[in-house]
């Protein structure tokens, strides 16, 4: 299989995945989903966070920080759909934020730059403000103990 051929089964793959989500999740769900910019690592972070969800999904956090500003935001999860939509969301939100107004990033906000999500699945956008919040601890104790971020 060359890469035209690849690529247009990865294509078709996405096109029926959306089709059978579109009708339960907005496209504000399934663009942070299919186009997730902020998932990954950063090496060596200034804060990081890891949280595991009531269902069971594992959510990473990782902040690069300049003068109490958040600069780079990275997450990355085991999860599913609405966890990846909510930890994208979570990371769009912080990115560019000074810490104190991401300490304020509240599940709402994600749910509403999300356009809702089913009931069952809000609990992802509270897995991704409580791993944020873990990172933002995790960046004050080692602004604190620097010698943390060797370990």
């Amino acid at each position: 299989m060359d890469e035209n051929e690849l690529e247009e089964a990865v294509q078709a793959v996405r096109n029926a995945l959306e089709e059978g989500v579109r009708g339960r999740y907005s496209d504000a769900v399934l663009k942070n989903w299919l186009d997730p910019r902020h998932m990954g690592q950063i090496d060596r972070p200034e804060g990081y966070g890891k949280k595991v969800g009531s269902c069971g999904d594992e959510m990473e956090f990782f902040l690069r920080v300049r003068d109490e500003r958040i600069v780079d935001v990275r997450f990355a999860t085991s999860g599913c759909i609405t966890s990846v939509a909510s930890g994208n969301m979570g990371a769009e939100l912080a990115h560019g934020k000074t810490i104190g107004e991401a300490l304020m990033i509240e599940a709402s906000d994600i749910l509403a730059g999300l356009h809702g999500l089913p009931p069952e699945d809000e609990h992802c956008a509270e897995l991704a403000t409580n791993t944020i919040k873990e990172a933002i601890r995790d960046y004050f104790l080692t602004r604190r103990e620097p010698w943390r971020r060797d370990y």
